[in-house]
């Protein structure tokens, strides 16, 4: 099946629906921009924004709260939704191949694929979940809610952003049941490694405080059906184990022969657009801004590329000159510590308790409110 349009109209086709392209989702009129069509592929007919994640797991959020219907987003504003996989992209004869046998053309494409949980073993069992896809947190609380034994143990490896504020979301359940066990597991001998030690303090006495076990400088060797392997000959039995131990890339990229970094993230300019080809663009967690250590694997980044993106998509399907991404150097980070308590972190400021997670709270449901229009 070739999915192909006029030559008078331009097709862009958007593959994923991270936050970068639900802001073009958004900003699309079919009235206003006739001569562009725009497809939008993705794996999941639900976009979840990971802003929320933890507080879904808590029990503060609903599902519905933290994600958007893609499918009827599309249908709302004239736009073709596939739900379906790319699994190569051909940019010299600018066609997408499926994981459903599907070839469709473009003009411009834009590419918002986010990224996937570091893992060794394809296959881990029915008790290990990552936490991306983010659709992956209600099988999460499902497996937690099914377990039937007495002694209960729920292991979560990392101890970035993501596995604290999983850790701690989770350690709601160890409240409620005195026979669940949480432990968390990172091979860094800090948790929040690289961060101001003032909020790695915080965040450490905040797991001693709900109970939360944790094992750092833990290095992991193998993972079976039941049991995390370290290094140092430790095994810890697990009843459902949560992988949240860093950011890493799918293939697509270096399997189409895009110039990628070491990671095989997209290498792109700092308009955004490929290094392979100029009419490939890209944001998000998928791309890497070619001499730019500036810009993290966060969503922080995604959502200030994100009006740039649309504007050089336009530009380039204009002739016009494109506008350069210029990354903030600081930006305000709030990771939530759980039971509505957070961490808020903007340079050398921080501060803890109910007023950095209001805050987090109010820019979360903001950003729903606003894109869910």
């Amino acid at each position: 099946m070739i999915l192909q349009e006029s030559h008078k109209i331009k097709t862009l086709v958007l593959v994923g629906g991270g936050h970068a392209h639900i802001h073009i989702l958004n900003k699309y009129n079919k009235k206003r921009y006739q001569n562009i069509k725009i497809i939008l592929i993705s794996s999941d007919t639900y976009q979840y924004y990971s802003g929320m994640a933890s507080g879904y797991l808590e029990g503060i959020y609903q599902q519905d709260d933290f994600r958007f219907n893609l499918k009827a987003i599309c249908n709302e504003r004239g736009i073709v939704f596939i739900e379906d996989s790319v699994v190569k992209i051909d940019y010299e004869n600018q066609v997408l191949h499926t994981k459903g046998n599907q070839k469709i053309e473009y003009d411009f494409l834009s590419l918002n694929t986010g990224s996937i949980v570091k893992v060794k073993k394809k296959e881990l069992g029915p008790n290990v979940f990552s936490v991306k896809p983010l659709s992956n947190l209600k099988k999460i609380k499902n497996a937690i809610e099914s377990l039937v034994k007495l002694d209960k143990s729920i292991v979560i490896m990392g101890g970035g952003a993501a596995g604290i504020e999983i850790a701690l979301a989770l350690s709601m359940y160890q409240q409620n049941d005195s026979n669940i066990h949480l432990t968390l597991i990172d091979r860094h001998n800090t948790l929040l490694n690289g961060s101001p030690k003032r909020v790695q303090e915080i965040v450490t006495s905040r797991m001693k405080e709900v109970g939360i076990e944790t094992y750092l400088g833990g290095f992991v060797t193998d993972i079976n059906e039941n049991y995390v392997y370290l290094e140092n000959g430790q095994k810890i039995a697990f009843d459902v184990l949560v992988l949240a131990s860093g950011v890493a890339q799918t293939s697509l990229y270096k399997d189409s022969n895009f110039i990628v970094d070491d990671s095989s993230s997209m290498l792109v300019n700092d308009n955004l657009q490929s290094l392979s080809a100029d009419n490939v663009f890209g944001a998000g967690d998928c791309i890497q801004i070619r001499n730019n250590n500036l810009v993290k694997k966060n969503g922080v980044y995604a959502i200030r590329q994100a009006p740039i993106l649309w504007k050089n998509i336009l530009k380039v399907i204009k002739g016009k000159s494109l506008k350069r991404f210029k990354a903030q150097k600081t930006y305000l980070q709030i990771i939530s510590l759980g039971q509505k308590k957070g961490i808020l972190i903007y340079g050398k400021l921080v501060i803890s308790g109910y007023f950095a997670w209001k805050i987090k709270d109010l820019i979360d449901t903001s950003y729903m409110k606003k894109n869910k229009k």
